[in-house]
């Protein structure tokens, strides 16, 4: 039995109170465009999280591979750590199948991660219902530092920035992610040309061997970041987690490029895009 639009009913009843059967009848038919135009939306955006994801396990794969780190142990833990994470932000997604990805490009010594790069910074502009690249960065440190048992390598640190500079994401943000979960900057660890002592960050493991990253205090240039991210959300440095997530369901209602005004499509997309990048920066920076 195929299932009534509910649009389509709330549109027929308005236009039926608003003008007479005829008003019903646009009405309904207006609503059933809109139930079509939201189902092709739906479908569009699980491709291209499909494909984000689908490249972030290819990503995960190559570091281990390029660090030296490719073991089956390594590999497996990675995949089970990924598994976990991917479920919980696209529940829709089959986490398990894409997994496999990480074995392909882990112990494909010809695989080329520059495609993979590539094609995850080419889908931020498809959707403005994406995650931010620093969201992705994140999963990636995330992901190695427990799957190797580390709190951070040179490997880790050279693929990260090279990495976030391909993805578009500033130097100071990078330097933040790293400190926030590994050991960057710390104890006299220098990252070459990029760290500086006062990026302190790191963690240590809990009795169940998980990394537990520590909270990390920005200095000046990062701070700088934060503001313009709690303006962009209209928030302060005391937003708490809940009411983060009910500005993040706020603004990118409004902001939604599908309620966009005639010709003014981009911004929208471009403003949903810098919100979430906001949310995921304060989400990183604070430890929520």
């Amino acid at each position: 039995m195929k299932k009534i639009s509910l649009t389509a009913i709330v549109g027929a009843v308005i236009g039926l109170l608003l003008f007479n059967l005829v008003g019903a009848i646009i009405g309904a038919f207006i609503g059933l465009m809109i139930d079509k135009r939201a189902q092709r939306n739906t479908a569009q955006n699980a491709e291209i999280f499909h494909r984000q994801v689908t490249n972030l396990a290819e990503i995960i794969g190559s570091l281990l591979r390029r660090s030296g780190n490719a073991t089956t142990s390594n590999i497996n833990d990675a995949k089970t750590l990924f598994i976990e994470e991917i479920s919980k932000t696209y529940p829709f997604l089959d986490a398990h199948e894409i997994a496999s990805s990480i074995d392909r490009a882990a112990t494909d010594r010809n695989f080329d991660d520059n495609v993979s790069i590539n094609s995850l910074r080419n889908t931020f502009a498809l959707t403005s219902e994406s995650r931010s690249a620093i969201y992705f960065i994140t999963i990636v440190i995330y992901v190695y530092c427990n799957a190797v048992r580390s709190h951070g390598d040179q490997h880790l640190y050279d693929y990260i920035f090279a990495l976030g500079t391909a993805l578009g994401i500033p130097h100071p943000i990078i330097m933040v992610l790293l400190a926030r979960s590994t050991d960057f900057g710390q104890n006299g660890n220098r990252s070459g040309s990029w760290s500086d002592s006062y990026y302190t960050g790191g963690g240590s493991y809990n009795n169940d061997n998980s990394y537990q990253r520590n909270h990390y205090n920005p200095n000046a240039d990062t701070q700088k970041e934060l503001q313009e991210a709690y303006k962009i959300l209209g928030v302060d440095e005391n937003v708490t987690k809940e009411e983060l997530r009910k500005v993040k369901r706020r603004l990118l209602a409004k902001w939604h490029p599908d309620k966009a005004p005639d010709g003014k499509k981009d911004e929208y997309t471009e403003m949903s895009q810098k919100i979430n990048a906001a949310i995921d920066l304060i989400t990183v920076v604070k430890g929520f």
